[in-house]
């Protein structure tokens, strides 16, 4: 992780884009969730169309979780501790979050292969089963709007004409967010590169070499690096 906001081109924008995209899509993922409960959507004949919501929302939950086990910092940590956790009140469902499964392949590897692989094919699988019941179904009628005599059913395209329009947006704001994040994490990184404090460097010498002109140890070039 740090090499890809240190070292690869555009990674730490990159990876503040990924962090800002996914707050966006559990935020409005649980809002959209709310409308639904509350304006009584999920009633006759929209009951499945319900479920398969609440189901894309958990993995949603689980895509933002398996995504902080994989920062590997204090947070990814502690969760992964809290994984752990969970996988042993589960008892055997949950043996795929625990080191049970196999001494082969690590447990973050596994949680790496569920944040990018089996968790978003998921997603996108209910995704269009949950399209495909909405546009059967049509768009649910606000509880408070008297329904008229006549009703006038629009065409599915004209929603998914707003849904487009409000991504299209999205993609506006989210990299505004992601460059703002970007360079105050990047300031951050730079005052604590530029702290003796920290590393047990002088002040004006190379955070390659030591005061007497001789290389670092590996592992104490990356301690001063930060």
């Amino acid at each position: 992780m740090r090499d890809l906001v240190s070292d690869v081109w555009l990674g730490g924008f990159a990876r503040a884009l990924h962090y800002w995209a996914a707050q966006a899509m559990f935020v409005f993922a649980l809002l959209h969730l709310l409308r639904v409960f509350f304006h009584a959507s999920y009633k006759k004949p929209r009951e499945g169309n319900w479920v398969l919501g609440a189901a894309m929302f958990l993995l949603t939950f689980l895509a933002v979780f398996t995504g902080t086990v994989l920062k590997w910092d204090q947070e990814g940590y502690e969760a992964l501790i809290h994984n752990l956790d969970v996988a042993e009140l589960l008892g055997g469902a949950g043996i795929w979050f625990t080191g049970e499964l196999t001494d082969r392949v690590p447990i973050l590897l596994r949680l790496y292969s569920a944040h990018v692989v089996i968790i978003p094919g998921l997603v996108l699988l209910l995704f269009v089963w949950h399209a495909l019941l909405v546009k059967r179904h049509q768009i649910s009628p606000h509880p408070e709007i008297p329904v008229p005599e006549v009703e006038t059913l629009e065409p599915f395209t004209a929603h998914l004409k707003r849904v487009a329009a409000f991504g299209l947006m999205l993609l506006g704001v989210l990299p505004s967010l992601a460059c703002s994040y970007h360079r105050s994490s990047a300031r951050r990184r730079s005052r604590r590169s530029r702290s003796p404090a920290r590393c047990g460097c002088s002040g004006g010498s190379s955070p390659w070499r030591s005061a007497s002109g001789s290389p670092r140890s590996r592992t104490s070039s990356q301690a001063c690096s930060g």
